[in-house]
């Protein structure tokens, strides 16, 4: 089957039926009508605009989000916007359960008849004069629509069914993928799924994509950043930031993959699968950190578990442990964070790596810290301090053990977490890590062993 076969399918599959626009429509007239009538008794009354994938008709069927946006005269500070803003949308949301959310900026969320509502409260601006993060959202609106054309429109429902499929949608710290604007804005640059795949698997470190140019400026804004993606609204903002690593890679890889062999799974299931079972050398060097929390938005508790998990892992490299690579997962009040990690027994003897001795500050607090430890010191070939001591700790297990003595301040534990996880955390290593029927243990787990070859 070719891909452009493939596509046609996919793309009859995510168009929204006239029974579901309708029904949708219905939904937002209601919502619209609701926050009308809010905003006629506020203070200050904002203007109301819709905006979102509904708003640029690239909408999957069945996942639908309509942005709701409440402009806000640039006069107002910004603490007393926010809350105005927040609280006029609760009052409008109040019977759909509405909660606050963040992204970049606090938000509300609501659910009605299979619709998910976003309220986010910004600021009445001209372009380019941005006082809030929210604030280029209606541009955003008023450009797409001026730029997607229907063709192009069914191309962005086709990348984003591809990347929900893949795992790589969205811009979330949970995901840290590509948001639904990233997608409207990569078909824009390429014109089509087909030809978008075909750029990202040549794609390198550090490629910059722009619709509207400012490619020079952005070599020197982002000049670290491995992909770079500009707003077409704002040229100066990077919408490629939110991607990890990890993500783009894979997404560069699965990019060659449908290219190779065409089919329309790739819309259906991930094509990357992990292991079936963890083989005994990973089991081995396997450590599980799990602990309880107490509820918290989705956005904050990852933004805290990726900082706790990347201090952990910074930490016991420098105390002699290599991480290969780490997961974190998290559900209901119980997260967990699996390390593979090499050797499954510490050395003894440690060698400590300190500063160049021509940092006299840094030198004499490395040295008063290795005083302290007992051992011994010397300046190696590279002008820098070397302190030899007797470790205490000869599993990475016990370095976590002694690590939450003082989390927080021992390895950069989220402050947010540390209080709970000092109360309800255990560790495990090896064979006992993979006993627990826990399913977030066991998601952190899954996902640790890597991919099976096809």
């Amino acid at each position: 089957m070719s891909l452009g076969s493939v596509v046609q399918k996919v793309v009859e599959g995510v168009t929204p039926q006239n029974a579901q626009r309708k029904a949708v429509g219905q939904a937002v007239r209601i919502v619209l009508e609701r926050f009308e009538a809010s905003a006629s008794s506020s203070t200050v009354k904002p203007v109301i605009k819709v905006g979102g994938s509904f708003a640029h008709d690239t909408w999957l069927p069945e996942d639908t989000d309509v942005d709701f946006f409440m402009l806000y005269p640039p006069t107002i500070e910004r603490g007393r916007f926010e809350e105005m803003g927040l609280s006029l949308a609760e009052e409008a949301l109040a019977p759909y359960a509405p909660r606050k959310r963040y992204a970049e900026h606090p938000y509300i969320e609501a659910q009605l008849d299979g619709v998910t509502i976003n309220a986010v409260p910004c600021y009445m601006v001209s372009q380019g004069q941005w006082k809030s993060a929210a604030d280029r959202s209606p541009f955003h609106t008023e450009y797409l629509k001026g730029h997607l054309t229907a063709t192009l429109k069914a191309q962005v429902r086709v990348l984003k069914k591809f990347l929900k499929a893949q795992g790589l949608y969205g811009a979330e710290i949970k995901v840290m993928g590509f948001s639904g604007y990233a997608c409207e804005v990569l078909i824009l640059k390429y014109g089509s799924f087909e030809n978008l795949l075909r750029a990202a698997a040549d794609w390198r470190k550090g490629e910059i994509i722009s619709v509207e140019g400012g490619e020079e400026k952005a070599k020197v804004l982002f000049r670290d950043a491995p992909f770079i993606l500009l707003d077409p609204v704002d040229t100066t903002r990077n919408l490629g930031s939110a991607v990890s690593p990890q993500n783009l890679a894979e997404f560069v890889y699965l990019a060659r993959c449908v290219l190779r062999e065409p089919s329309v799974s790739f819309f259906e299931s991930a094509y990357l699968k992990p292991v079936d079972r963890a083989p005994k050398h990973v089991r081995n060097h396997t450590v599980l950190l799990r602990f309880g929390y107490r509820e918290r938005s989705e956005d904050i508790l990852w933004g805290e578990l990726r900082k706790t998990a990347s201090g952990l892992a910074s930490h016991l490299e420098k105390d002699g442990v290599q991480v290969m690579r780490y997961c974190v997962a998290a559900e209901g009040g119980r997260a967990s964070i699996a390390f593979l990690v090499a050797p499954e027994r510490l050395p003894q003897v440690v060698e400590r790596r300190g500063p160049e001795i021509f940092l006299e500050d840094a030198t004499e607090r490395f040295l008063s810290s290795a005083r302290a430890a007992g051992g011994s010191w010397w300046l190696g070939e590279d002008f820098k301090s070397r302190a030899l001591q007797v470790s205490a700790h000869f599993s990475p297990t016990a370095l976590i053990v002694e690590y939450m003595k003082n989390p927080v301040g021992r390895v950069g534990f989220a402050k947010g977490l540390a209080e709970d996880a000092a109360e309800t955390y255990s560790v495990v290593m090896g064979e006992k890590a993979y006993r627990s029927r826990n399913a977030v243990d066991q998601e952190a787990l899954r996902r640790l062993a890597g991919y099976r070859f096809s």
